[in-house]
């Protein structure tokens, strides 16, 4: 199966249009690689052998590059998406991509009202300061 199955520079072209640096652009894409690799893998377990998924697994294991994981998630949809392999992979890209999108316009929305003095918001996002998650996230800047 070639790598040229699935367009990474039409995701690539999406992903940049964020404005983000190559860096996060590249992290980004091997964020949404390791959710779609998820989501037709789930498809793939549900027509395979256990054997089948055995060999997959131990592939997806040895997997080195970004490269070479999109060469198994191309494996994945051709076999089992078959003629629509291509749409079907772009279409969940693009899916997490609106997503990401629209995560990120609420969180600007967010930032804006408290910016502008929103009490309520401002409360919010200083509770939120005190939850795991953003400690772990501001820990990691």
């Amino acid at each position: 199966m070639s790598n040229s199955l699935i367009s990474m520079d039409k995701i690539m072209m999406e992903i940049q249009k964020f404005g983000m640096t190559e860096e996060q652009n590249k992290e980004l894409l091997s964020l949404l690689s390791e959710q779609v690799l998820h989501t037709i893998f789930k498809d793939f377990a549900e027509i395979s052998s256990d054997s089948d998924l055995a060999v997959m697994e131990t592939r997806l294991q040895q997997s080195k590059s970004p490269e070479h994981l999109q060469s198994i998630i191309n494996d994945i949809a051709a076999t089992v998406y078959a003629d629509s392999a291509q749409e079907e992979v772009e279409g969940i890209y693009m899916t997490l991509l609106d997503e990401f999108r629209n995560d990120v316009m609420k969180a600007k929305e967010i930032l804006t009202k408290a910016d502008q003095g929103d009490q309520k918001t401002q409360e919010v996002l200083n509770a939120a300061k005190d939850t795991d998650i953003y400690k772990e996230l501001a820990a990691s800047e």
